[in-house]
């Protein structure tokens, strides 16, 4: 029950937080910030503007626990405002996907999530994931 995979385009993002939280706009496309995951590292701007389309660098859950306060205290800000913000939730796409079912999207122009979800037995949801760097391909 649930657990609906999530999608926000980078342009719909920027979009939201130009008429939203323009301040905060501000922040994330200001200085990088560093994520750390699975021994992979990589220090970005969350929002790139000079980038077409623009990109996005964003896992609340992989930020390096040694980033600053005002860093902490930004991504805060910016979990926050993808919970609750209208317009976010206006411009969000959930695809309920079934056994059997893909989708693809290109990781850095796409912020991506899940909804919540209840399952009723154990391993009920179970996703393969897999990556294809396509920048080595020409």
């Amino acid at each position: 029950e649930g657990g609906e995979t999530t999608f926000l385009s980078s342009d719909d993002l920027v979009n939201c937080l130009e008429h939203e939280a323009p301040n905060l706009l501000n922040e994330l496309t200001g200085s990088p910030i560093l994520h750390r995951r699975s021994g992979d590292e990589r220090k970005a701007k969350v929002i790139d503007l000079a980038t077409q389309p623009t990109e996005v660098n964003w896992n609340y859950y992989c930020l390096s626990p040694n980033i600053s306060k005002r860093e902490r205290d930004m991504a805060d800000s910016f979990f926050s405002f993808l919970q609750y913000s209208t317009l976010v939730q206006q411009k969000t796409r959930a695809v309920k996907l079934y056994p059997g079912d893909a989708v693809t999207w290109k990781d850095r122009e796409i912020l991506h999530g899940r909804k919540g979800f209840r399952a009723k037995t154990e391993s009920e949801r179970f996703i393969w994931k897999c990556a294809i760097d396509i920048g080595r391909f020409g």
